[in-house]
Formats: C-alpha cells, structure tokens, sequence
C-alpha cells in the first residue's frame, strides 16, 4: 500500500471516530440520564450576557420535580452542556441549589433542558477555569509588626496571629489571590 493512500485512509478513520464520538454524546446522556424537565430563561437586558451564572433554588426544583437526583444531572441548551453544579450553602450535606453558566444574546429567552438519574451519582467534569491561593511567610518573624524573612508557603487555612496588620508583609496579596479567565493578580 502506498504511503499516500495509507495516510489517507487514517485520516478517514480519524474523520469517522470523531463524527462518532460528537453523535454519541448526546446518546450517552440521553442513556445516563434517562428523565428530563424544560426550564425557560430570559435575559430581558440589552446586552449581551457571557458566562452568566444562573441560580436555581432546590426547594423549588423539588416542588415541580420531586424525583429530581442533584447528585446525577446535566444541563443543556441547544444540546450542548453547560457547566454546572450543585451546592450545600449552609454545610449541612444537603443540596441547596444548582448553578450553571450560559451565554446569552441581548432580548433573548433560551430554553434550557436538564436532564438526570433518578438514583446513583454521577460527576461531570469542566475545563477549570479558576485558581485561587492563600500563602503567609512561614522562617522569619515579626519585627514592630513588620514580618522580616521567610518565604511564602500556600496553606488551606489560616489564624491570623495579633502581630499582624495591613502591610506587615506576612500574608501575600495582603490576603487570598483569585485569579479565572476573566480576571488575574500580578504580583509585583
């Protein structure tokens, strides 16, 4: 076989496993996630919205869908997935609301699906779009409220010892940096 026609029949393959997979996803969520409502959201501004967080309060979901599995479900509009979650606000290990992002044109009303399991857990995962730190001086000491020394170490946490005020160089950033795709912090 000649190396033309070899490297065309690969590039046909490539063609065809690519078509497939971009078809099968929506039968992939269709089979995972096998019930389904419509929401409607209207952006009545006339601008244009991008990445605009849409909350959706779980006492309200669960009035119309009792079924409804927070554990397990997509959203989509125009059958592309949006990114989305679900968060415990108050800590107590039960849902309390769904968000998701979306674009949305100026005066325009979209027709959101959301799909789900009615049992079982199922996790998405999103391209990561954000990145945030906290990090203090950890080697040197405070000199007349002054930290002298040391090198910065990322914690999880952090108690802010009575030495500490504004500008005494012991916190970066002079508390948490967060950065995503929309914003950043230099540091100087």
């Amino acid at each position: 076989m000649s190396s033309k026609l070899t490297k065309s029949c690969f590039l046909i393959c490539i063609l065809i496993i690519g078509c497939n997979r971009t078809d099968n996803n929506t039968e992939v969520i269709e089979n995972e996630y096998q019930e389904s409502f419509e929401i409607s959201v209207t952006n009545n501004s006339t601008i244009e919205r991008k990445d605009e967080a849409v909350y959706l309060n779980m006492s309200e979901v669960r009035l119309k869908h009792p079924e409804f599995n927070p554990n397990a479900f997509v959203i989509l509009s125009d059958e592309k997935e949006l990114a989305s979650q679900a968060n415990d606000l108050n800590g107590d290990g039960e849902i309390d609301q769904i968000v998701f992002v979306a674009d949305y044109s100026p005066e325009v009303k979209k027709s959101i699906t959301i799909r789900y399991a009615k049992s079982g857990t199922k996790k998405r995962e999103y391209q990561k779009r954000t990145q945030a730190e906290l990090s203090h001086k950890v080697g040197g000491q405070f000199v007349n409220r002054e930290y002298e020394g040391g090198t910065f170490r990322n914690v999880q946490y952090l108690c802010v010892p009575p030495e500490h005020t504004d500008h005494s160089y012991f916190i970066r950033y002079e508390g948490p940096g967060w950065e995503s795709d929309k914003v950043g912090i230099k540091q100087f």
